[in-house]
């Protein structure tokens, strides 16, 4: 199981760079710039095949991959190469290797929703016991803000959740069966959980399979992510960061 983990970060870690370098040469091409190789693997050479100007490779180590454009390590007389280039043309190669990782991961983010069902502001489940429980909130009740911040997603009402710094949080939310008009509002305490990393109140949302779910939660987490990040980043140049909310490189 362990050999078959490894086999698999190799390959995610493959296609990301593959498709990072794509970027690269994509960009480059349609740029003008003159792509030598374009390669998947690292070390020695076990396959290559020529199409037009460029050479397509695949090589022996599974660790990367790269883009090898004309005049890009070195300078070129060739009025193709990348060094030739306009200073807008190199901005706009080297910008798009990050652009397509950013594609990549809403592309899969949208498959993973719509296969294996997108996250609603509906409740599938409530904890027992758990604060949602405790304050009267069940199973079939659809939450529409939380501190009076409205919700329209998953990822907004998790997020607002754990990001929230008061001891207690205001949850609104429209009971099973009831329209908008009787909508109810509660005062509850979120507990830490140590697995999630985060604040939680104890609920769980309900999944549906649907083209329109998936396209906006695809755009949505990783924006969440993104915010996180961001905000991660000014608590740790403002010494609010605790060492326990670092993890990988």
């Amino acid at each position: 199981m362990k050999i078959i983990g490894i086999l698999a970060a190799l390959l995610l870690f493959v296609l990301l760079i593959a498709v990072h370098e794509a970027g690269h040469m994509l960009a480059a091409k349609l740029c003008g710039v003159r792509v030598n190789e374009f390669a998947i693997g690292m070390g020695p050479l076990i396959y290559k095949k020529k199409k037009g100007e460029t050479q397509y490779s695949v090589r022996a180590v599974p660790i990367g991959g790269f883009c090898r454009l004309e005049g890009e390590d070195e300078l070129s007389q060739d009025p193709r190469a990348f060094n030739n280039a306009a200073w807008w043309k190199k901005i706009i190669i080297l910008a798009a290797g990050a652009f397509n990782n950013i594609v990549l991961c809403i592309v899969v983010v949208f498959l993973v929703y719509f296969y294996a069902g997108s996250l609603t502001t509906t409740l599938a489940s409530v904890s027992p016991g758990g604060a949602a429980e405790l304050a009267g909130i069940r199973a079939g009740d659809t939450i529409i803000a939380v501190d009076d911040k409205p919700c329209s997603s998953w990822v907004e009402i998790v997020s607002a959740i754990s990001g929230s710094e008061n001891e207690s949080i205001k949850v609104s939310y429209i009971p099973a069966g009831a329209s908008a008009e009787d909508s109810v509002s509660v005062e509850l305490v979120p507990e830490y959980n140590e697995e999630a990393g985060r604040r939680v109140i104890g609920i769980s949302s309900k999944l549906v399979h649907s083209f329109r779910d998936a396209a906006a939660g695809a755009v949505e987490t990783p924006a969440m992510y993104f915010g996180e990040l961001r905000a991660f980043f000014g608590r740790l140049f403002t010494g609010r960061a605790e060492m326990n909310e670092v993890s990988g490189v």
